[in-house]
């Protein structure tokens, strides 16, 4: 008796062993997300967590910015061509050196997030331009953070904020806020443009942030910077300006181990005059800052006095561009490359997600009366499984010659439809692990009352 206990123990130990990653895999409950309508069900559950199964083509229509608060992980996926024209009217409050308090929008993917975790995704081709008359900022990642980690994630783009109110600011991956940014990099093209010369504004610029005390660390900047002012200049390579703006005074920030190449041009027309711009921070506020093993690659300050002239990118009256396309293969995404033949300013656009080549289809079975037979298809210049078809017999004359003729539903269609796949998998898995095991435990019963009655 004690040996079939032992036995039937031993079972079930195996069965929860194999149970057990199926259970770890199904716990990460993170919602995949596959394409734009995923992308924007997230303002329906902004508290969830959710995880990127492929890469995204935003193309086509604006981008509504959307509140976050939960963790969203890109899986190493792109999400390529995202456009805003228009911030998110939901306010949040912004702070001045002076802790002067400003109800403003904010323009960017998530134009707030308050607690959450941003990992491991890539932007590319974004292009943020949006004119306001209200206290702004605008940013490719993120405008408002709070208490927000970014991690491994990567920019590319333009963000250009036209603004006439007092607060204003534009950045690579967070406008205002606080929270920690690591591991991560930004290669962006920021304009600002003070409308109004009537107010003092205060504008802040930033490779990686426009203001606050984001904690930021292991970051790469690629900064071309346009600002014209008729308030007050705040501009970074990495930080516009770094001061706390709660009442934790105690906070020790630290901007650490980046590296940075910057060309900022700018004018601050106001006889009050501060034009902070440094390779690095812009001005240093409030409390302890740690700055230190940052490299400066490159870093010039252009600053003019000539007030008369709005400063863009596009330094031309009358641009003039010549177009260039690249076609999008297995490892890298298409675009089309623009270059004004009188300044030689250039941009990249209308990104096109990598894609495979197919190649010729290869017979793996060949059908017979009796089975399907069976064919797969891969890329012709990496190798990547493609998809594969079932074959069906069928006879064509008299003679007997046959052919196969193709059965409409893939095996699997593509590779992304593939990876799409695995979460009903895995749960699948765990059913079926589940109901093993409830066997198993219902034979040990049996096993043992029927040892109790054989007593």
């Amino acid at each position: 008796m004690n040996r079939k206990i032992a036995c039937a123990a031993m079972i079930i130990l195996l069965c929860l062993a194999a149970f057990r990653p199926a259970l770890a895999a199904g716990a990460e409950n993170a919602v995949p997300i596959s394409d734009r309508a995923g992308l924007e069900a997230i303002s329906n559950d902004p508290d969830g967590a959710y995880l990127l199964t492929a890469d995204i083509d935003l193309a086509g229509e604006p981008w509504e910015p959307i509140g976050f608060s939960g963790d969203f992980d890109g899986g190493g996926h792109t999400i390529y061509n995202l456009t805003i024209t228009a911030p998110d009217p939901q306010t949040a409050v912004s702070v001045d050196g002076n802790r002067k308090q400003y109800d403003t929008v904010f323009a960017a993917l998530f134009s707030r997030a308050e607690n959450a975790r941003i990992a491991n995704l890539n932007l590319r081709g974004v292009s943020v331009d949006v004119s306001t008359e209200q206290n702004c900022f605008a940013s490719c990642l993120v405008g408002y953070a709070e208490n927000t980690e970014i991690v491994n994630c990567s920019i590319e783009g333009r963000v250009c904020l036209e603004a006439s109110n007092i607060m204003c600011g534009v950045a690579g991956l967070v406008g205002f806020g606080y929270g920690t940014v690591r591991d991560s990099s930004a290669d962006v093209t920021l304009t600002l443009v003070d409308s109004d010369n009537g107010i003092k504004c205060e504008q802040f610029m930033g490779g990686v942030l426009g203001t606050g005390y984001v904690d930021i660390e292991n970051c790469d900047v690629t900064l071309r910077g346009f600002a014209s002012v008729f308030g007050y200049v705040h501009n970074g390579g990495i930080v516009g300006m770094y001061y706390v703006h709660t009442d934790d005074f105690a906070h020790n920030g630290y901007v650490r181990n980046c590296a940075v190449s910057a060309v900022i041009d700018f004018f601050e027309c106001n006889p009050d005059r501060r034009a902070y711009c440094a390779p690095v921070i812009g001005e240093r506020l409030h409390g302890y800052i740690e700055e230190s093993g940052n490299t400066v690659l490159l870093f010039e300050n252009n600053e003019t006095w000539d007030y008369s002239k709005t400063l863009l990118p596009e330094m031309c009256a009358s641009p003039d561009y010549t177009t260039e396309e690249k076609l999008p293969n297995c490892a890298e995404a298409g675009y089309t490359a623009h270059t004004c033949r009188g300044c030689g300013y250039s941009y990249i656009s209308d990104y096109r997600l990598p894609e495979h080549s197919p190649g010729e289809w290869a017979v793996l079975r060949d059908p017979t009366p009796s089975e399907n037979g069976l064919r797969e298809r891969k890329c012709s210049v990496c190798g990547e499984f493609m998809g594969s078809e079932v074959m069906e017999y069928s006879v064509v004359d008299d003679i007997g010659d046959t052919e196969a003729a193709t059965a409409t539903a893939d095996i699997k269609s593509d590779i992304t439809g593939a990876r799409d796949e695995q979460p009903d998998s895995r749960a699948h898995l765990t059913l079926i692990l589940a109901l093993a095991a409830l066997v198993v435990v219902l034979i040990f019963i049996r096993i043992f009352k029927t040892g109790r009655n054989s007593r």
